[in-house]
């Protein structure tokens, strides 16, 4: 079966992202049943994307699965009666993602120039009369960023009771690779105005799944069905775009992909003399009094344990971050009632709240 997707999208404000968004592919499967009790089935994608340049531009993503019905054997007839189905199941596969990035980075192998830049201009001349705008470079050719992939595996079973309770549960285990990111290691004497991405990160994800379901008839009176359902599912990096940390706390590496990192505030300062033996804040600009909270930096998760260099940790639980203000200069912060000051660990200066 080929696949071919055409796409617009109206009011898109640009040339690029006026283009239509196209996608083709070819897809196959085959299935194979022997006397109800032996089960495979192959399946196949073979697709392109118009993202990734003609050499990174298809890939082949094929999987497979096996099953065996136990209780359809002859040496399972005496136990028919009240294991009615016992089936076990295993699938494997490879699976591609091209919804990388953002629509601004469509074409990862063109670069982005504008040459009208006038946020860049210059003035000269005698009298200051001759101006020119200049050159911005928000994106470089990258012929190299391909598919992100994911291995993917599961293994379950089901079972029948007494013709009335099925029982289903599964394991799966995700391994994700050349996962999309920017990188950190490029230092800024290279000149670059640009941010640097490349197919680099990897995690893993695992956890089980099951469901309880009971029906039941009561003659010609009715029937009752009831389903319960139990689901816990984990993540960690395994590969993470950062810095060479002297410190290992401050690695992405192990922790969840949806982990949370920032500041909390600790408390507010005492005294002056608390303000010049405190270590240096961040956001804290030279020669101007903190008119803040003291920070701590915390990391979300469920342990909490001091660090060898006597830097401060911790963790909260079940947090939600709200941005409620902009500034270049970190001066008197608002707080919302029932919210605690938060700086957010990034460049932008953003501010928010732990509620």
């Amino acid at each position: 079966m080929s696949i071919i997707r055409n796409s617009l999208v109206g009011n898109a404000g640009d040339l690029q992202s006026s283009l239509p968004f196209r996608n083709a592919g070819i897809s196959g499967r085959a299935t194979y049943s022997y006397d109800q009790r032996y089960y495979a089935e192959f399946n196949f994608g073979y697709n392109g994307s118009e993202r990734f340049y003609k050499t990174q531009r298809f890939g082949f993503f094929p999987s497979a699965g096996l099953a065996w019905n136990v209780s359809n054997e002859k040496f399972w007839k005496p136990y028919k009666d009240i294991v009615t189905l016992l089936k076990f199941r295993g699938t494997y596969g490879l699976v591609g993602n091209d919804a990388i990035g953002d629509d601004r980075d469509r074409f990862f192998y063109l670069s982005n120039v504008n040459m009208n830049d006038g946020t860049r201009g210059a003035t000269f001349g005698t009298n200051n009369g001759y101006t020119r705008t200049g050159v911005t470079v928000s994106r470089y050719a990258n012929t190299d960023i391909t598919w992100e992939r994911a291995r993917k595996m599961n293994l379950g079973f089901e079972m029948g009771l007494f013709g009335k309770l099925t029982v289903e549960a599964d394991y799966f285990h995700e391994y994700r690779s050349n996962i999309l990111m920017s990188r950190s290691a490029i230092p800024p004497t290279m000149g670059l105005s640009a941010v640097v991405r490349a197919n680099v990160g990897e995690a893993a994800a695992r956890g089980i799944d099951g469901s309880l379901v009971y029906a039941g008839h009561f003659g010609n009176r009715g029937w009752v069905k009831a389903r319960a359902n139990f689901t816990y599912a984990t993540s960690e990096f395994k590969v993470y775009e950062e810095p060479q940390y002297n410190e290992a706390y401050l690695s992405r590496v192990g922790y969840p992909l949806s982990q949370q990192w920032g500041y909390v505030a600790e408390r507010l300062f005492i005294d002056d003399k608390e303000v010049a033996n405190s270590p240096a804040e961040l956001w804290r600009l030279p020669g101007r009094r903190p008119q803040i909270p003291r920070h701590e930096r915390r990391r979300t998760d469920h342990d909490i344990r001091p660090h060898p260099d006597g830097l401060p940790d911790g963790s909260r639980d079940h947090l939600r971050f709200r941005i409620f203000g902009r500034s270049r200069e970190c001066g008197s912060l608002p707080v919302l009632p029932g919210f605690r000051p938060f700086v957010f660990l990034d460049r932008s200066g953003g501010y928010g709240a732990f509620q």
